[in-house]
């Protein structure tokens, strides 16, 4: 279980295939509440993000299991009947970049865009952050750095999101991001 993010297979992120079937024991509830960190590998059941309507599964990874670099040990599933579509999981940002960004760089090649900001937090101490985006005939991946690119602000200078994910996977993300921006705008 302890693939790394670079294996060979296009398909494979962290020891998860796309287009398969997820296989793993089912997440135990500890006071009605799933743990953040757990003794093994888990996935929970599906569930509704916050009261959306669209579904995903949180994969909780054993901490021997879990490279330093993924935050809270854990990714989010998105899948259709059963099979995997896609991931989105976070990092630990900007110390990180260049190791996850290069792991995928050499996983799907380079057939993306990368573009590097220059940021500044409140103490005049300039970062640069990548915004990195791969798009192969079957699997599309984006590393996105948490910050506000239309005006620099650092939102989380420790945090970045990584999608993977089918064209189907990108769809569904989109749809749940769709919903809840509607939400917003609502009240």
């Amino acid at each position: 279980m302890s693939a790394p993010l670079l294996a060979d297979d296009m398909y494979k992120i962290l020891g998860f295939e796309i287009g398969k079937p997820i296989s793993l024991p089912a997440c135990l509830e500890k006071n009605g509440n799933y743990p953040i960190y757990v003794d093994s590998t888990c996935i929970q059941p599906p569930q509704k993000l916050k009261g959306y309507d669209k579904k995903i599964r949180r994969i909780s990874l054993a901490s021997d299991e879990s490279p330093y670099w993924l935050k809270f040990n854990r990714l989010f599933a998105f899948e259709d009947n059963g099979i995997l579509l896609g991931v989105l999981f976070v990092t630990t940002g900007y110390e990180t970049q260049d190791i996850v960004a290069s792991s995928i760089s050499h996983k799907l090649g380079h057939e993306g865009s990368s573009e590097d900001y220059v940021l500044r937090n409140n103490f005049g101490t300039e970062f640069i952050v990548k915004w990195v985006n791969w798009r192969g005939r079957e699997i599309k991946a984006e590393y996105r750095p948490s910050v506000n690119i239309y005006d620099s602000s650092l939102n989380d200078l420790e945090s970045a999101t990584v999608t993977y994910e089918t064209e189907e996977g990108r769809e569904y993300r989109e749809s749940i991001q769709t919903e809840i921006n509607n939400k917003i705008r609502a009240l």
